[in-house]
């Protein structure tokens, strides 16, 4: 129950705030990203892709599946899960085979956010309704996550890693819901020295 909700200013996570670093550039050519040792390298962008199928299921008509909107993103493993707000849908995108499948439909507002997390189901935000969406490995709907009167906006959304906890941030009250795997509220964590949320992330 909600009316359970404990309020609580920090638990045993490792929430990491997105922070935003300037820097500055020196005149001249830059080195090869390679050659300096970093750890990321830029790749070319995703339009779009081959059709492929999911878990058996029919895959995208046609002989090339085109992106018209991408709005969120997020990885797990070999799969890549994009939001694409154009076509108010969910792709996965098979890194290995590079080819793209509808995993599921969404309404218009839903897909602020996406997570992909360790038990391989998916995690949605959407906004409009006050609720995070669930979704089974296979693109099947599971039981959303609410908390009436705690979160009214969830803009991003993380799962635990280790544990099974569920965290929400709710951009209209500048809170985190925590969640338990089945959805259940467990607590309220509402940051003092913070004026808003944007994002959250484990």
């Amino acid at each position: 129950m909600v009316s359970n909700f404990k309020l609580r200013y920090c638990v045993r996570l490792s929430i990491v705030a997105i922070l935003m670093l300037a820097g500055c550039a020196t005149s001249g050519t830059m080195p090869n990203p390679a050659i300096r040792g970093e750890l990321l390298l830029p790749l070319p962008g995703l339009t779009g892709a081959r059709p492929g199928t999911l878990f058996g299921g029919a895959g995208e008509q046609g002989s090339y599946v085109l992106l018209r909107s991408p709005t969120a993103i997020s990885a797990r493993n070999n799969d890549v899960y994009l939001v694409d707000a154009g076509l108010h849908r969910i792709f996965r995108y098979d890194h290995a085979q590079q080819t793209l499948a509808r995993f599921t439909n969404l309404t218009p507002a839903a897909g602020v956010n996406i997570h992909a997390a360790p038990d391989m189901s998916v995690y949605v935000t959407d906004p409009n309704s006050g609720q995070v969406l669930h979704f089974n490995w296979d693109g099947t709907q599971l039981p959303s996550f609410s908390a009436p009167g705690h979160l009214v906006r969830p803009i991003s959304v993380t799962a635990e890693e280790g544990g099974g906890r569920v965290l929400v941030a709710d951009g209209l009250y500048d809170q985190i819901i925590v969640f338990n795997s089945l959805g259940m509220p467990l607590s309220i964590i509402k940051p003092q020295q913070v004026r808003a949320i944007a994002a959250i992330v484990q």
